[in-house]
């Protein structure tokens, strides 16, 4: 068994809540500083009970996600 050494990490970090959805990208090469690579901010205005489906649907309208299709592995 060998492992190679891992040169640089990127993290993601996201705060859900019922108004806004923030996102950020940070990427941290080794003896570097992290360097943010993106910061969204998304206004969702949820209602006050939600659901995951609801989340999904909303994010779908107000932001520029990826979209996955499983057809692309």
């Amino acid at each position: 068994m060998s492992a190679k050494f891992v040169n640089k990490e990127r993290y993601i970090g996201v705060d859900q809540g019922r108004c806004n959805f923030p996102i950020i990208a940070v990427d941290k090469d080794v003896d570097h500083p992290p360097m943010v690579v993106v910061a969204a901010k998304y206004i969702m205005a949820l209602c006050v009970q939600f659901s995951t489906s609801d989340v999904l649907l909303k994010l779908q309208e107000v932001a520029d996600l990826w979209p996955f299709d499983a057809a692309d592995r």
